[in-house]
């Protein structure tokens, strides 16, 4: 069997999930003593890694090279926000030295920042 990172990830995850419910659930004293057995914790944590497995396999934005040969996320549009180059643009609220500001911006991550388009801002 090959090493598969996401798995093990998912796995992991799985079990510290479980584990907090557990502990939760003994802290509790109307648990009935029945619930917090080793039996019960491989339920949970067996749900919860086939749930992160299923979560997973959720189609979430696409990559796609321009004719530029830069890549672009295409992500799903938000209701009534503006496009740019690069998809549905992303609204943003915040303050600086100048004052409050809000508006849309690229949905490029902050990595590419030469290459996202210019935010709209919203008076």
């Amino acid at each position: 069997m090959s090493y598969n990172k996401e798995y093990a990830i998912a796995s992991q995850s799985a079990g510290a999930q479980a584990a907090t419910i557990f502990a939760a659930l003994i802290a509790n004293a109307n648990t009935p003593a029945d619930m917090c057995t080793t039996e019960n914790y491989d339920l949970w944590r067996t749900h919860i890694f086939e749930g992160t497995l299923r979560m997973a396999e959720v189609e979430g934005p696409t990559i796609t090279s321009g004719s530029s040969g830069s890549a672009s996320v295409n992500q799903a549009p938000t209701p009534g926000a503006p496009n740019c180059t690069h998809g549905s643009m992303v609204w943003r609220e915040g303050s600086s030295a100048k004052g409050p500001w809000r508006g849309w911006f690229c949905s490029l991550p902050r990595e590419r920042k030469d290459e996202q388009c210019s935010p709209r801002f919203v008076k």
